[in-house]
């Protein structure tokens, strides 16, 4: 479109404003109802606090990660820790029977894991017995000790599935990935913490785990936005009244602004594109730069109609309005636009999404502010000329003029504070560390903070990560020979003090040789 035709197009929503204000409000309508249902006010925009978009799409760890994936499949558990006075008793273990059976009964779950749905070995007489621990629970105090010790010395369970002190369970529930994908609200993670109090009201009920954890901290997002940005929205609106303190002057800068991010913000539900940890801040970033924007148009025009001896029409303030901002406007935005797509060759797909979604926002501000702020101005009534236009200025203009004639008169001492500044700015910036705990996004005392403290301290820690192991030919693992180096390395890993325990198919092959071996500990081997 040539700057004629761009003139001409900006001209014709001034003599038009009326068909101009209406489709955008349809519009608009449109987007706010991608956002919220209208029927249930449930937000259909979601928010995917996973990591896995700040990761890079191509680096060697972004491709072992999708590897290992493929391989074994996503299997990150929701993990519910039981706090009781012993684990070992009768009625504990009943009770860690019975949630058991509660929780595989919720929506999605297909898997539980807890001492109610493991085996355990034993070697009685020279054979092995394999038996469900829950089929020995008695109420003898004797087998109940020959129980304790059996769990306890299985490498396998101690620190995993019980404390080592035997002081708390823990039942790991596994869900379908699709459902749990699907369940934008969290209602079904929800419902694990849910059931655990219900039905172990005499424990202490602590729930952590990684989908667990990234559910909470989506919807901690999305309270924050829901309550943060009002308050912006309502400092703006507080600004526009302290500016131009005129009800179109607040109307058309307050509500052109909020149009842009309902644009956005139905765009992305629209698309099936949710926020995510980097995204959810483009929303108050819009509200910012498209204020600014706006005012200029706003303000222009109110000083067009406010000149002395000024008989201009709407329409011909409006376009004179144009004239004289209408370029500006659209340089900054594309300059603006210019510094947002630098951000889309990042290797981090959430920065990339970030740059792209910035770049449509500032196009779609800038857009309202040369169409829909004056085709709206052009429907309020001429403002009055104000009693400040005759010489004297308002509060602002007078801080302002002041603040400029204090920075001219001092400008050697304000260029040494600011040179000052940047000095110890760049100095704090150099002290900037990166801090990828997601748990300390939440405040000391919140749920999810306390179960992931509680299952560290208790058990062998919260976090865990996986090591994968390949050999160039086939059945390798079966070679004793193979074995023994990684043997080695599990060792090395238990001896680091950041490790709280480490399991793999060795503990499992350990565990059977020393069964067949009369459960001599000796025997604890690689056969």
């Amino acid at each position: 479109m040539s700057s004629a035709q761009s003139r001409l197009f900006l001209e014709w929503s001034v003599r038009q404003p009326w068909i101009v204000v209406v489709g955008i409000l349809v519009v608009t309508i449109f987007f706010v109802a991608q956002i919220v249902d209208f029927r249930s006010g449930a937000m259909r925009l979601g928010i995917d606090a996973s990591v896995a978009g700040l990761l890079p799409g191509d680096t060697p760890d972004r491709m072992d990660l999708e590897s290992l994936e493929r391989t074994f499949g996503e299997r990150e558990p929701v993990i519910v820790a039981l706090g009781v006075n012993d684990v070992f008793q009768a009625s504990s273990l009943r009770a860690v029977d019975a949630l058991t059976r509660e929780l595989y009964r919720l929506p999605g779950v297909v898997e539980v894991m807890s001492l109610a749905t493991v085996d355990t070995l034993r070697s009685e007489a020279g054979e092995t017995f394999v038996e469900p621990l829950v089929s020995r629970i008695s109420d003898n105090p004797a087998s109940l000790a020959q129980l304790r010790r059996e769990i306890l010395g299985n490498r396998l369970y101690a620190g995993n599935l019980v404390s080592q002190d035997g002081s708390t369970a823990v039942i790991l529930v596994y869900f379908d990935e699709e459902t749990l994908e699907s369940d934008s609200q969290g209602s079904l993670l929800h419902g694990v913490a849910e059931t655990a109090r219900q039905h172990a009201a005499q424990a202490e009920v602590f729930v952590t785990g990684a989908p667990y954890v990234k559910a909470a901290t989506a919807e901690l997002l999305l309270r924050d936005f829901t309550s943060v940005f009002p308050l912006a929205a309502l400092a703006t609106v507080g600004v526009a009244i302290a500016v131009f303190r005129t009800v179109a002057g607040v109307v058309v800068s307050c509500s052109g602004v909020l149009i842009g991010v309902a644009w956005i913000l139905g765009g992305l539900a629209w698309l099936g594109r949710p926020l995510n940890l980097v995204t959810i801040i483009v929303p108050p970033l819009l509200l910012s730069v498209g204020f600014a924007y706006v005012v200029h148009v706003v303000s222009d025009y109110v000083d067009e109609v406010r000149l002395p001896g000024s008989r201009s029409r709407r329409v011909e303030a409006l376009q004179k309005t144009l004239g004289s901002v209408g370029l500006p406007i659209l340089l900054t935005g594309l300059t603006t636009i210019a510094g947002f797509l630098s951000l889309v060759v990042s290797p981090f797909a959430a920065v990339r999404e970030f740059g792209f979604i910035a770049v449509v926002g500032v196009a779609v501000t800038v857009f309202l502010s040369l169409t829909y702020a004056p085709a709206l101005l052009a429907l309020f009534p001429t403002p009055r000329r104000s009693k400040h236009s005759g010489g004297s200025t308002g509060w602002i203009e007078f801080l302002a003029r002041r603040l400029a004639d204090f920075s001219f008169e001092h400008r050697q001492a304000v260029m040494l504070l600011g040179g000052g500044a940047l000095v110890v700015s760049l100095l704090a910036a150099s002290q900037i560390r990166v801090n990828t705990e997601i748990i300390e996004n939440f405040p000391q005392g919140h749920p999810v903070r306390t179960g992931f403290m509680a299952v560290s301290e208790r058990l062998d820690g919260g976090n865990s990560f996986n090591v994968v192991l390949k050999a160039e030919r086939p059945d390798a693992f079966l070679d004793p020979r193979v074995l023994a180096p990684v043997d080695d390395f599990e060792t090395w890993l238990e001896s680091q003090p950041e490790i709280g325990s480490v399991t793999s198919l060795l503990d499992h092959l350990k565990l059977i040789h020393r069964t067949f071996r009369d459960d001599d500990p000796a025997f604890e081997t690689i056969p």
